[in-house]
């Protein structure tokens, strides 16, 4: 039962509630409601009656508002202040009196504010800092943690995507070259059978043009047969006229008739078996055409068997291909489908684990109060500074908890977000690429004579490689002949010119030696005279060397001699 606070449920008819726990002073009662305003927009004034304990409004409640009585105890002063030589039991009494009702107070709102009604945590904006690295699944996490998570998840959705997409634009190629390759493949069966449709169109004309000549010489044949019956004809009636006249000479007629008939039959027999032999002459031209262009096609229908065999195998490997492709994004699928599950089973934790952290500061929180009422009743008004720290603390608290809830709930959502968005993107990258290797899976077959001929002028390319390798190492090898022969010539000078300035610079060094020794000794004890002597100048020409870097000039030795000075005789 609530210490500090009673809520009621208007029912529409009283204006006047109880007041159930005790308070130091009226001032100290708060009264709110919910679901209901003031009428007339104006602001709610309460009367507390002494005689029953209670408050009466200056409005009856709507039935079903909530009307809540708070008591907020204040801290600022003392109940009961003292004087110097005046404290009673009364005064001791209110004073903690007062400590008491006012942890009662914090105990509830700390109880509200820990564990809610709907059972729900929430820090008000706060956040919680300074996470360590979590070891236990119960462990809360920084969002550096759960950030460096999806980053390597993302990592891996970036490395995925990429190769996912070399394999769509490889199998894009295939599909380019293969739909490529099976229109060459159209093309030439169209070529061919245009030219079968051209062969079979000369072998129709040869046919009518034999078959004409045939009946051509067969019209021949009768028109002659009929000229020749004509002929009998004639001279059956000539034989009929003259028959009278010239009985005598009609066997003569009969047998000249009958002679030219025979000629005539012959004739047309012989004109009948020429027609005959050239037309099975005709007949076998056009059965050896005939043969021919079947071996010809035999052979193109086999030429177009292998190339349909080959289209076949092309056409396997790309459903292998899409198959593979296929199970690469099935287990893409599957791993997002994992991470999901793997973030959502991480996002429990963290909120299982605020939850701990929350029971474990509600546990210390209980402690603590129980503590500080013992502390309270011992030494009065310190306990309720201590009390207040620790409430400033706890609220910290809960502020940093809310927070870190707040941006784990974002980080999650946002990652989600993307990680449907990468899902989104690799559905859409499959369905194109499977849109592509259905339009242009027949592309492949021209890959085989581009990649050949493209092995042709690699080989062509090596070939002027291998020739222009060969020119630069002779010239390397020349080059370094004459460089050699210059670098020996410049090393040859070089020494003589150090050599003649060695001996120079000798020379020089033992002139001046000798000329010291050839000078006079001066006592210590006489001034020495004051001669100027002036300085011999001696230009030399220093050699000009310029050293090659493939050795190290050597350095000329000056030539140093010792000279012993004699001492002077007193």
């Amino acid at each position: 039962m609530a210490m500090s606070y009673v809520t009621y449920t208007a029912d529409g008819k009283a204006d006047v509630f109880q007041v159930p726990f005790p308070f130091i002073s009226q001032q100290d009662l708060k009264i709110s409601l919910t679901g209901d305003v003031p009428p007339d927009g104006k602001p709610i004034q309460a009367e507390y009656l002494s005689h029953n304990n209670s408050i009466k409004m200056n409005f009856i409640p709507k039935a079903g508002a909530k009307v809540t009585i708070t008591r907020k105890t204040s801290i600022h002063d003392l109940a009961q202040k003292f004087q110097a030589g005046a404290i009673n039991n009364e005064a001791l009494s209110k004073n903690a009196q007062q400590s008491l009702l006012k942890l009662q107070e914090l105990e509830e709102t700390f109880e509200k504010a820990l564990v809610p009604s709907d059972g729900i945590c929430s820090l008000r904006g706060n956040r919680i800092t300074l996470l360590g690295f979590p070891k236990d699944d119960s462990d809360a996490a920084s969002v550096s943690f759960v950030k460096s998570l999806y980053k390597e998840k993302e990592e891996q959705f970036i490395k995925t995507a990429a190769s996912i997409e070399a394999q769509v634009k490889a199998h894009q190629e295939i599909s380019k070259a293969v739909q490529n390759s099976v229109q060459s493949v159209e093309s030439k069966v169209y070529d061919l059978l245009s030219k079968l449709e051209d062969k079979s169109k000369q072998m129709q004309s040869i046919e009518d043009r034999f078959t004409q000549t045939g009946i051509k010489a067969v019209s021949d044949a009768h028109m002659h047969a009929g000229q020749a019956k004509a002929l009998v004809e004639q001279l059956q009636a000539k034989a009929a006229a003259f028959e009278a006249g010239a009985k005598s000479a009609s066997d003569n007629i009969d047998a000249k008739v009958m002679s030219a008939a025979e000629a005539i039959e012959s004739k047309a027999k012989n004109s009948s078996d020429n027609i005959e032999s050239l037309r099975q002459k005709v007949l076998a031209d056009i059965e050896t055409q005939e043969k021919q262009f079947k071996d010809t096609a035999t052979q193109k229908q086999t030429s177009m068997e292998e190339l349909l065999t080959k289209t076949q195998a092309l056409h396997d490997q790309s459903k292998v291909a899409a198959a593979e492709a296929k199970q690469a994004n099935e287990a893409l699928s599957q791993e997002s489908t994992k991470n999901m599950k793997t973030l959502h089973q991480e996002a429990k934790a963290n909120l299982e684990q605020v939850k701990a952290i929350a029971a474990k500061c509600e546990t210390d929180l209980s402690t603590n109060l129980k503590a500080a009422q013992d502390s309270i009743i011992k030494t009065r008004l310190d306990s309720i500074a201590e009390i207040a720290e620790l409430t400033g603390r706890h609220r910290e608290l809960l502020r940093n908890c809310q927070d870190h809830t707040d941006q784990s709930k974002a980080s999650l959502e946002a990652k989600s977000k993307e990680i449907d968005a990468y899902k989104q993107l690799l559905s859409k990258i499959f369905e194109e690429f499977k849109a592509d290797y259905q339009n242009k899976h027949k592309e492949m077959f021209e890959v085989l004579g581009a990649i050949k001929a493209r092995e042709e002028a690699v080989a062509q390319t090596l070939r002027e490689a291998q020739a222009l390798k060969q020119q630069l190492k002779n010239d390397f090898k020349q080059q370094k002949t004459e460089l050699a022969a210059v670098y020996n010539d410049q090393m040859v000078s070089a020494k003589l010119e150090l050599t003649e300035y060695g001996q120079k610079i000798k020379s020089i060094l033992i002139d001046d030696v000798m000329a010291d020794l050839d000078k006079p000794l001066i006592p210590s004890s006489s001034p020495a005279p004051t001669t100027t002597t002036e300085p011999t100048q001696t230009s030399l020409q220093t050699p000009t060397v310029t050293p090659t870097p493939m050795q190290p000039v050597a350095k000329p030795q000056e030539a140093t001699s010792q000279v012993t000075t004699p001492s002077p005789q007193p």
